[in-house]
């Protein structure tokens, strides 16, 4: 019996000891990461951009579970730094990255220069576009590159350019059939790009189309890889950013805290 005893012991010993060491790691990582941020802070604030740069690089490739706030911020001060040293390529690459995150993003004119505020303010105008996405029947739902958008149609989609998979999901009887495929949405001032999709079957015609597959009201997106289309003017009194209806995305605020100069 007390054999019994001394090994359940052990076993509980054991086990509270690999829960305090578990406990430790990730109280051991929590202070590095803060201490990282802590740092390239500091950097930003005392003006050294390369030092920014270097660690804010080193932070988002080892934390890609790093929030989209964070992010964003980070990117932010890489951007501006960039800029510092005249790296503008690069700097367009860091925004680029952001707007993919919150495509409305909008720089604090508190903290930032008027000069790099204009900066993302020309980068949004020339890589971002709405892409409108309307379908027969309405209300299906829509999600864009495997979840990163989502939203009910008829919906808007304030995205960077890019090609962006699309699944509709209709609803689950014979008369209605999902849909999946890409699209390229190209960016420019006032962009828009507007798909109407037809997902439902003629109930009268089911019967001789009987292999029918979902065809498209809008002719220009044929084909599996999509086909870019120059937009239209941009919706009239549309909210500047978000999607779905009303806009489902949230702004994301993050500034830096080096004040206005």
């Amino acid at each position: 019996m007390k054999k019994k005893n001394y090994i359940f012991i052990m076993i509980f010993t054991c086990l509270l000891l690999q829960g305090m060491l578990v406990d430790n790691a990730f109280a051991q990582t929590d202070l590095n990461n803060n201490q990282q941020l802590a740092a390239i802070d500091s950097a930003y604030n005392m003006g050294e951009p390369e030092k920014v740069i270097r660690l804010a690089g080193d932070y988002l490739k080892s934390h890609h579970e790093a929030s989209e706030s964070l992010k964003i911020s980070l990117y932010e001060k890489m951007a501006y730094s960039q800029l510092d040293m005249g790296k503008k390529g690069d700097a367009e690459k860091s925004i680029l990255e952001l707007l993919r995150i919150d495509a409305d993003f909008e720089p604090n004119p508190k903290y930032v220069p008027p000069a790099k505020v204009q900066f993302v303010e020309d980068m949004k105008a020339a890589h971002t576009a709405n892409l409108v996405i309307t379908t027969e029947p309405p209300d299906l739902n829509i999600s864009i590159n495997s979840g990163y958008r989502q939203a009910k149609s008829p919906c808007f989609f304030h995205l960077v350019e890019d090609t962006y998979l699309i699944f509709i999901e209709s609803p689950d009887t014979a008369v209605y059939k999902n849909w999946n495929g890409s699209v390229i949405l190209q960016g420019g001032k006032d962009k828009e790009q507007n798909i109407v999709l037809v997902t439902a079957i003629k109930p009268d015609s089911m019967m001789a189309n009987k292999s029918k597959k979902t065809w498209y009201k809008n002719p220009f997106i044929l084909g599996a890889g999509g086909v870019a289309i120059a937009g239209a003017a941009i919706l009239a009194g549309a909210p500047s950013g978000g999607s779905g209806t009303p806009p489902a995305d949230k702004k994301l605020p993050s500034h830096p805290a080096r004040p206005n100069k």
